[in-house]
Parts: structure tokens; sequence; C-alpha cells
């Protein structure tokens, strides 16, 4: 039986009491190396905690999927993820290049060149700001829905041409983001750093696996931020 189905179903009902609730996600890249976050509740009766690990989960495993399955780039992410110890250590991840001339891009698609791959970076090499609404460059903006014992993520991805010139630099990095994101706004409380970790660990195993589906990613996030907060002292 694989964990993280068996995950699901155990652990699924037992977060009834606060469904029928949405998040907002903003992910602002003020210019390539600069970046803002917010994640704020939108309802009241949102557990923020918990809220939060559920975005994470669901955001992280949609950036991976869409960056596709087998691609270099979602891979490395979901193994720098699977690996993740400490939440408030950075993650170190391979990235696309942030953007490509048109010329490149041809030589690319008539396999003339390598893939133009950057070393694999830190996502401290990305200043994290505070948010003051400021839009960004480019943008990953997500409303998760909650109700009844479905999630539902709507993803929006501003701020790129019709190719996608730098998608796969900036979608890691948005994920990498995140996670510093909560970890640091969460620094003083060391079990909710240890259930952010484990879900983040949990994530990469689950895309690892071949498990994350377009079908099966939100209820594998959902199920994954349930069980680690329900999990007891020391995470999983």
């Amino acid at each position: 039986m694989q964990m993280v189905l068996w995950i699901i179903r155990q652990t699924l009902p037992l977060k009834e009491n606060i469904m029928r609730n949405r998040l907002n996600l903003q992910v602002e890249f003020i210019q390539k190396c600069k970046a803002a976050i917010s994640v704020q509740a939108g309802d009241a009766g949102v557990e923020q905690p918990f809220g939060d690990i559920v975005m994470f989960s669901c955001f992280a495993l949609r950036q991976m999927h869409n960056m596709g399955t087998s691609h270099v780039v979602s891979i490395a992410l979901a193994e720098a993820l699977a690996s993740n110890r400490e939440a408030l250590t950075p993650i170190t991840t391979l990235l696309g290049p942030p953007d490509i001339s048109l010329g490149r891009w041809r030589t690319l698609v008539q396999g003339r060149g390598p893939n133009p791959l950057e070393n694999y970076v830190s996502v401290d090499a990305v200043e994290l700001v505070p948010f003051t609404g400021q839009q960004g460059k480019k943008r990953f903006l997500a409303r998760l829905h909650f109700e009844a014992n479905r999630a539902r993520l709507q993803l929006h991805i501003k701020g790129f041409n019709l190719l996608g010139y730098g998608i796969n630099y900036y979608s890691p990095l948005s994920v990498g983001l995140l996670l510093k994101h909560l970890a640091v706004s969460h620094q003083t409380d060391a079990s909710y750093l240890s259930q952010l970790s484990s879900a983040a660990r949990l994530c990469g195993q689950s895309f690892l696996r071949g498990e994350v589906t377009s079908i099966s990613q939100l209820n594998i996030g959902f199920g994954i931020a349930t069980f680690v907060m329900d999990a007891p002292e020391g995470g999983f």
C-alpha cells in the first residue's frame, strides 16, 4: 500500500470542522532576485497554521506537476524537498534560465546546443522582502478552496509570454521561497517547523514515486497537511 494514499484515507475526515474556507497566496517577484510573499485566510474560520501547510503542500505539488513529471527541474525540486530536515534551512535546487532569447530558443528546439540550466542555486539567492502589496514582474497567485472533503486550487501565473520563458526558473523558486517564508514566520514554533518540514518531505517523496497526477494532487496535498498536523511531536 502506498504511504501517501494511506495518509489520505486515514486523515481526510479529521478536518471536516474547518472546511468551506479559502486561502489566498501571492508570490511576487519584484525583481529577478527579490520577492515578497503573502498568505492570507479568506475566511475568519481558517486555522492559519493548518491552512498554511495545506497551501504549501498543494502549491508545491501543483508547481512540480506543471513543470512535468519527468522534467529535470521538477525532479530536482522534489529531491530537495524530500531531503529537507530543517524548514529554516533554505533548499538548494536546479533552476532553468530566467529568460532566453528567441535565437537561443530556436537553437534549443533544433537540438543544436545544450539546455542552458544554471547550477544548483539556494533560494537564499533571492531576497525575501516584506509584502507591501506591490505587484511583481513575475507573479504566482493561488486561491485554495475547501469544501466538505474536497479542495480546489486556482493558480494564476502572470508575467510570462506564451512560450513560458523563465517558468522553470521562477516556479521552483516560488516553492522554495514559500517554504522559507512560512518557516521564518513561525521560527519560534518548533512543533510547526517540524510539521512544515515533514510536509515538504512527503510532497517531494510522493512526486518522486509518481503518485502526483492532475487528479490526485489536491487530495494528496490536503492529506499530507492533515497527517503532519496530527502526527505525534517530532514529525514524520
